[in-house]
Parts: C-alpha cells; structure tokens; sequence
C-alpha cells in the first residue's frame, strides 16, 4: 500500500480502529529505522510546497485574478453605500 493510500484510509478512517493501531506502528517503526531519509523527504516536500505557493502568489491562475477583480469590485460598491447612509444620517 502507498504512503498516500495509507495516510488517506487513515484519516479518512476507512480503515478499521484496531487496524490503524497496527498502520501507525508500522508508519513510527518505519520512521525510527529511517530517520534521515524521512527527514529528507519531508524537508524536500516542505521547500517545494513552499516554492510553489510562492509561484502561484506570483503568477495566480486566471480564475484568481478574476475573482480578486470580482472581490475588488463589491467591495468598491460597498463604499458609496456607506457614504450615503453616513450622509443621511448626518
């Protein structure tokens, strides 16, 4: 079974309780004979997510720019509204 597999049937708890305890043993025994690579992997995963979320706050995809220009425009509408009732009650 894959890592993802496992760590998706666990969270998701598709995987009976007495059976987790086993998946978890297994995952913290694996752990303890492999630090380094564990290690590595998660720091590996850790630098690239956080160079993509970069990427992507740098370059957002389409639907992001229109929703931010869509957010941008209700919140301009809000204003003059605001305005207004601060006018009338004045």
């Amino acid at each position: 079974m894959s890592d993802r597999l496992c760590l998706q049937l666990l969270f998701e708890a598709r995987i009976p309780v007495r059976s987790r305890r086993g998946v978890c043993q297994a995952t913290i025994l694996y752990y303890l004979h492999n630090k380094e690579a564990v290690s590595n992997y998660i720091a590996d995963w850790l630098e690239w997510s956080h160079r993509m979320q970069e990427e992507q706050r740098r370059n957002p995809p389409p639907v992001v720019i229109k929703l931010k220009k869509l957010i941008a425009e209700k919140e301009a509408m809000k204003k003059p509204q605001e305005n207004d009732s601060q006018i009338s009650a004045g």
